[in-house]
């Protein structure tokens, strides 16, 4: 349904220097497939996701590669083309969507604009349709006659969630959906998206920072580090035995909580300026487990039975590189 092919990101900074924040990404999203994508803060998480939806300043960046949607690349759109396809076919619910409402316009409102603009049918039917998708958030439809500020962090998640489906787009892109809310929260929403789709049958790609909460919301998981995608796997798999040094040290920063003692590592080092030439592998400077080889050549993505991952390793293990 959504394939991203060699794609790149470089934001162009007033001093003339260029950082790659998206170097050379490629992953495919089946129909109604879970896709959690994790990693570290300033991995280029968002700026992916921006990237897929179309959203970044083209004045202030470099974007190259494709992103095809059902076969359409999104890159090559115009913006016209774009605003058809946006709440259509795909839709975004920010890090701060919650508070990305109009302040002086019921909730109600914030819905009828959306589908007016896209030419969705009578009033009667309008209403019919925001009232069911509120009830699909667990809310009561008499929240529609609400301002924004009168509703909790929690309500407010779950009333943008309900307006990205308005027009049952075919990819919902979450960005730190859960981020200002407390766990409790957190996991009533996640519970909520799970069931939500599949009842609706779209597809998601779900980013945060949380390995856990990914981990527990999706069917597959992409890690992503400086710029790139260095593992793809289903959940289970990764559970069973992480194939990267990175995820293997972001799965050891969560304690087992059935555990009578508690043991957190954490991971040494912080990742490269991506503002700078990388050579060799981007993990190099934190990796226990770094050879020659990953000094001097980038390693590239390598197709696994159930997944993928970038690194020399696995390189070596089929008698690709030395030591």
């Amino acid at each position: 349904m959504l394939e991203v092919k060699d794609l790149w990101v470089k934001y162009r900074s007033q001093h003339g220097r260029s950082v790659s924040a998206v170097r050379g990404v490629n992953f495919s999203i089946p129909d109604g497939t879970f896709m959690g994508l994790v990693g570290e803060s300033g991995c280029g998480k968002s700026t992916l996701g921006f990237a897929i939806a179309r959203l970044l300043n083209s004045q202030q960046l470099e974007i190259s590669g494709s992103v095809l949607l059902n076969g359409e690349d999104l890159i090559k759109m115009s913006s016209r083309e774009l605003r058809k396809l946006r709440w259509d076919k795909i839709a975004i619910v920010l890090q701060g969507g919650m508070n990305a409402f109009n302040p002086v316009l019921k909730i109600k409102q914030q819905f009828t604009d959306v589908m007016k603009a896209h030419g969705q049918g009578r009033a009667e039917d309008r209403d019919q349709r925001i009232a069911e998708l509120l009830r699909h958030v667990q809310l009561d439809p008499a929240l529609l006659e609400a301002y924004p500020h009168e509703l909790s962090g929690g309500m407010k998640q779950r009333v943008a969630i309900a307006l990205s489906l308005v027009l049952n787009p075919e990819l919902v892109i979450l960005d730190e959906p859960t981020t200002a809310l407390d766990v409790i929260v957190q996991k009533a929403i996640v519970e909520m998206l799970q069931e939500l789709q599949r009842h609706m049958k779209f597809s998601v790609l779900f980013i945060s920072h949380d390995l856990g909460l990914v981990l527990e919301a999706a069917e597959r998981v992409m890690v992503m580090y400086a710029g790139k995608i260095v593992e793809e796997e289903p959940v289970e798999v990764l559970l069973e035995g992480a194939k990267h040094p990175y995820t293997e040290a972001l799965l050891s920063c969560y304690g087992d909580p059935q555990a009578k003692e508690l043991r957190f590592k954490g991971i040494p080092g912080s990742p490269p300026d991506l503002s700078k030439p990388l050579q060799g592998c981007s993990f190099v400077p934190r990796c226990s487990k770094a050879m020659s080889a990953c000094r001097e050549l980038e390693p590239q993505r390598l197709e696994l039975e159930r997944g993928a991952v970038a690194c020399h390793l696995y390189t070596k293990m089929q008698g690709g590189i030395g030591k």
